[in-house]
């Protein structure tokens, strides 16, 4: 699809989450977005997202339209890219990258390890994607298009953020029945 940049946001976040997950979401004037739709590519901080929902309203006289984008490896949910079967016996870079072909995106692994997968029925890449990073006991992280499974995301010491900021509030959420 097409790729634009946005100069301008009235709000924004962008969500980059230890579990894999990584989310952009923006409002902007309808003025300030260049024509669009579900196919179209953002690119935020290098990395590349694609357009999951978006609402157009209308506030104070303004035309906005605000959009939820999720990463493109979100791609490999696609039921046109599920698999009837997945044997693989083997290295887990090889694994990876049989996950992945087809789908314009490349990948590294640093603890290459021997995997096995043995998967009866209709399997989306991304549930191969998740048991591959499981089984190498590492986290994702995204380089513009390529995925990454590494040892450890972030900084390796503990910072005691309540320690170091007074905090006068804090709200414990649960999402769809994680607890």
């Amino acid at each position: 699809g097409e790729t634009f940049l946005i100069r301008q946001a009235v709000a924004s976040n962008f969500e980059d989450a230890l579990s894999g997950e990584m989310t952009l979401s923006f409002t902007v004037k309808m003025k300030d977005l260049p024509s669009f739709s579900s196919e179209s590519v953002l690119r935020y901080s290098g990395q590349y997202f694609r357009i999951s929902s978006f609402v157009r309203s209308i506030s104070n006289g303004e035309y906005l339209i605000s959009v939820e984008a999720e990463h493109e490896l979100f791609v490999l949910s696609d039921k046109s890219l599920d698999l009837e079967k997945f044997k693989f016996s083997g290295s887990a870079s090889d694994a990876l990258a049989l996950i992945l072909s087809g789908t314009g995106m490349a990948g590294y692994i640093e603890n290459d390890v021997q995997v096995e997968f043995n998967k009866v029925g209709t399997v989306t890449r991304r549930s191969l994607l998740k048991e591959l990073v499981s089984l190498c006991s590492g986290e994702l992280e995204y380089e513009g298009h390529d995925i990454k499974i590494v040892n450890h995301r972030g900084a390796s010491s503990r910072y005691d953020i309540l320690a170091a900021h007074p905090t006068a509030d804090l709200t414990d959420s649960m999402v769809d029945g994680d607890e």
